[in-house]
């Protein structure tokens, strides 16, 4: 099908936005050869792997835009349908039902084009979806059926983005986007609250059935917007420090945030491995034990020939201070191990007791599982930085990481978006999803202890972890729930791991038995307490499906 003239002005211009955004100071731009068994094999600068994987997905959304993947009218709302025979309508599934369905164009964006998700509940126990968009993020509210209603949406603060981010802390959402000079959007969510179509108990809401959705002003209608960097990549937050990570940043920021922060860069107390093959694992009862133990109150403290710090963040942390929302507040930077393209930031309670109740950040850093101290915002640490073989020895690009167990935070089971994509170079590679077991129990020497291979063949993107299933977004193949409660109960090397579900919401790679592209599942969502799930798509919209394997109140 060929693209309308305004699909393809709307998707150059984001083509172009992606493009200027990637060319950042802290971005350099890939050299690498198409020919080349890996896209990055011309890029050893770590900071220069994120404008290889950039140019890559934007060649990518080219393609798709010249095939008419993102037309007007190219996709029709899929009806609430059981899955039966393998299939709910176009699309293959096992043990999991559809509830509802919304196309990115029912839910007002005009790229038509879908990247990350996340929800919140209110006290009331509604539920809400805030979908990101190439040109913004839609609000949606999930109904105690699980059908979807379309409230209003949030437009780009700049340009248009393939890549923007969302997360919740409280009432607030805050999201942040691969534009020039985004910044940090700060957005109320009980703003949604009058604008329902239909409440928690099925019945007219304040807004009233048929209620004309609402665009929100980006000027108006924010609670902050903080500017003090440009574009960044990802955002994540600890909900008990009431702190804002913001990663992948840009030097675009009107402020500057980090120029001349003291301390900014942090300094480096790391450990640093390079792993060929999976190390096996301490037993659970003994971890090895670790070296110079320091007591809660004063964990490793800084090396005296601690490294210069760095006048911004080089694509790292930049941490702010959320508890008020009005005003998020610049605490720190740490840049001293580069671009961090997603985090996971907690209190720690783990298993490593010289650490508890520090905020502990884990990092993947582009090719490296980076652990964080930055419990002092001026000094924060690096307390290791582990690698594994995702090609050639080393990782590919190391993506998103979530724990097995919650706050135990035993193992983390970690996504690397290339390392199927560079083995599909390879003559003869092989391109199921994998995805690798990490040992954290010593926060200063994680080991790489096994990995899981999947059933069929694509990327993997994101991954959440909830009672023991891990419902992972894997591109073409859609949502694949996988079973991962044995890895920390005696199962490092994931042995164990097997998949009881799927739903794939990226049929045109079926035929051909999956592919290694950068289509179709982008975040799943499963921390809602009725157990609904939610699925971004890039090209068909958000999907609430339902897992037939039961699911409590959990949110680890």
């Amino acid at each position: 099908m060929k693209a309308t003239t305004t699909t393809t002005t709307i998707l150059s211009a984001l083509v172009a936005a992606a493009l200027a955004s990637s060319s950042a100071p802290h971005r350099r731009e890939s050299s690498s050869s198409s020919s080349s068994s890996s896209i990055l094999e011309a890029n050893p600068n770590k900071q220069s792997k994120m404008a290889a994987v950039m140019g890559l997905k934007t060649s990518n959304y080219q393609q798709k835009q010249d095939a008419g993947l993102f037309d007007p009218g190219r996709y029709k709302v899929q009806e609430a349908t059981r899955c039966q025979g393998g299939k709910v309508g176009e699309y293959s599934c096992e043990n999991v039902d559809l509830l509802g369905h919304l196309t990115h164009e029912a839910m007002g964006s005009q790229t038509r084009a879908g990247n990350d998700l996340w929800g919140w509940t209110h006290t009331d126990g509604r539920e809400f979806a805030i979908v990101g968009q190439t040109d913004g993020v839609a609000f949606v509210e999930v109904l105690k059926d699980g059908s979807l209603t379309y409230l209003g949406r949030l437009p780009t603060q700049t340009e248009n983005a393939i890549w923007r981010d969302i997360k919740v802390l409280g009432h607030h959402a805050y999201i942040v986007a691969d534009a020039y000079g985004h910044g940090l959007q700060v957005f109320d969510l009980t703003k949604l609250l009058a604008l329902n179509n239909g409440n928690a108990s099925g019945t007219a809401g304040a807004g009233g059935a048929g209620a004309k959705p609402k665009t929100f002003s980006t000027l108006l209608d924010l609670t902050a917007w903080y500017v003090g960097f440009g574009s960044a990549h990802n955002v994540a937050v600890n909900e008990e420090s009431q702190t804002v990570y913001v990663l992948g940043a840009g030097k675009d920021g009107l402020d500057g945030a980090c120029e001349g922060l003291a301390g900014g860069g942090g300094s480096s107390n790391s450990s640093s491995s390079s792993t060929s093959s999976p190390s096996p694992s301490p037993s659970p009862s003994s971890p090895a034990s670790p070296a110079s133990p320091a007591s809660p109150a004063s964990p490793a403290s800084p090396p005296s020939s601690s490294s210069e710090p760095s006048s911004s963040s080089n694509g790292g942390l930049i941490m702010l201070d959320a508890r008020n929302p009005a005003k998020p507040t610049l605490t720190g930077c740490a840049g001293q191990d580069g671009y961090v393209h997603d985090a996971l930031a907690v209190t720690y309670r783990g298993a490593d007791a010289r650490y508890h109740g520090r905020e502990i950040v884990f990092g993947c850093n582009e090719d490296t599982l980076t652990i964080y101290d930055v419990t002092d915002r001026a000094a924060p640490l690096v307390l290791s930085k582990t690698t594994y073989d995702g090609f050639n020895g080393t990782g590919a690009y190391t993506h998103q990481t979530w724990p097995v167990d919650g706050a135990a935070l035993t193992h983390l089971l970690l996504d690397d978006e290339l390392d199927e994509e560079n083995r599909g170079r390879t003559p003869g590679g092989d391109t199921h999803t994998t995805t690798y077991v990490f040992d954290v129990r010593d926060l200063t020497a994680p080991r790489w202890t096994g990995r899981y291979t999947a059933p069929v063949k694509s990327v993997d993107h994101n991954q959440y972890v909830r009672d023991g299933l891990s419902y992972m977004a894997n591109y073409g193949s859609g949502m694949r729930v996988v079973d991962v409660s044995g890895v920390a109960k005696g199962d490092p090397q994931g042995k164990t791991m097997r998949e009881v579900a799927h739903f794939d919401c990226f049929p045109d790679d079926d035929a051909e038995g999956g592919s290694a592209e950068f289509d179709g599942a982008w975040t799943a969502y499963p921390f809602f307490a009725s157990g609904t799930v939610l699925l971004n798509c890039i090209e068909r919209g958000v999907f609430a499906l339902k897992v037939n394997r039961g699911s409590t109140s959990s949110t680890t």
